[in-house]
Parts: C-alpha cells; sequence; structure tokens
C-alpha cells in the first residue's frame, strides 16, 4: 500500500513539473482547474502584470495587462471586498493610462479601506493631468488629512490652487508645508 501511495505521488510530481516551466505556466494551467479560486485569479493577474512590467514590446505589454484586468475582475466577482485585487485592478487601469477606469477602480478601493492613502493621490494625479484641478483637489486634501509629513502633495496642492487664482490657499498650503518640513525648498 505504501508502495502504490509512492508510485501514485510520484507519478502526479513528475505531471506537474511540465506546469512548473514558468510562473505564468503553473497559473494559467491552475485557473482552469481552480476557476473559482479568489486567489488564483489574483496571482495570475499580479504575475501578468509584472511580466508586463519586463516585456519590451508595448502591444505584448498591453494584452498581459488586459488579461490580468480579466483575472482581477474574476477574484472580485467571487469576492467583492478583495482588496488586493481592487487595488491591483486600479492600478493596472492606471498602466493601462485608462484613467476614468482607473479613478472609478481606486474609488471602489477608497471604500474597502478608507485610511490606505495611495488611492487619494492617484486620482488626483489622473484628474490634474486632465486638467480638472477642481476634481483633483479634494483628493489631495483628503491625502493631506491622512498622511500630513508628505511635502511634494502640499507642493502639489498649493501649485493646483496658484494656477487657479487662489492665492490665498496656495500660501496657506506652503506655509503648512513648511510647518512640516522646515528644510524643504518649493514651499
Amino acid at each position: 500500500v505504501f508502495s502504490l501511495v509512492i508510485v501514485f505521488f510520484s507519478v502526479k510530481t513528475i505531471a506537474r513539473n511540465a506546469q512548473w516551466k514558468t510562473y505564468l505556466t503553473l497559473y494559467r494551467h491552475d485557473v482552469k482547474e481552480f476557476d473559482n479560486s479568489v486567489q488564483i485569479h489574483n496571482l495570475l493577474a499580479t504575475r501578468l502584470v509584472l511580466e508586463s512590467l519586463q516585456e519590451k514590446s508595448i502591444d505584448k505589454q498591453r494584452k498581459l495587462r488586459e488579461e490580468a484586468i480579466i483575472h482581477y475582475k474574476k477574484a472580485l466577482e467571487i469576492y467583492p471586498g478583495f482588496f488586493n485585487a481592487q487595488y491591483d485592478l486600479a492600478r493596472t487601469y492606471r498602466l493601462l493610462d485608462e484613467g476614468e477606469n482607473a479613478i472609478h477602480e481606486y474609488k471602489k478601493t477608497i471604500i474597502l479601506d478608507s485610511l490606505f492613502t495611495y488611492p487619494y493621490i492617484q486620482i488626483a494625479l489622473i484628474y490634474e493631468s486632465k486638467n480638472q484641478p477642481n476634481n483633483a483637489i479634494p483628493y489631495y486634501e483628503k491625502f493631506l488629512q491622512l498622511n500630513p509629513g508628505d511635502v511634494q502633495v502640499y507642493f502639489n496642492l498649493s501649485s493646483l490652487y496658484f494656477k487657479q487664482g487662489d492665492f490665498d490657499n496656495a500660501i496657506k498650503t506652503n506655509l503648512k508645508a513648511i510647518e512640516m518640513a522646515p528644510g524643504a525648498y518649493d514651499p
């Protein structure tokens, strides 16, 4: 009996070795076997994004990221409260330069964890890049409320105020930045 068990598991191990060629081959195989696994969809999506960052071809990068989005969405379909998948979905949209989709997904991330500051800054940067300062300002302000020590964000916010002609708020923001980091140059 012991010999049969050893033989059985040896065969299974040898068969599995072919799937271990790369993480992508392993995860792509396993996602077919365990389609209702939140974690395998998340692992595959994350691996696809990592691979896309190593890829030189813009077309291949895009395809890998689009495939990652499918798997992040599947993970969130299975478990809507999965913070990592939600956050990484937003980041992947950002990598694809799909600002509106990224904003939408970052806002969902904020719903899952309103104290996590990264989505606020990303939303603000996207709005700022789209020349929508009125939309960017509240996200910079919320970020600073949660993370008051980031001088660069004070600088970004004061610049927006300045560009809008709101010099009083620009000055107040710079004074707060100087208070937080007296040696900082920009404020």
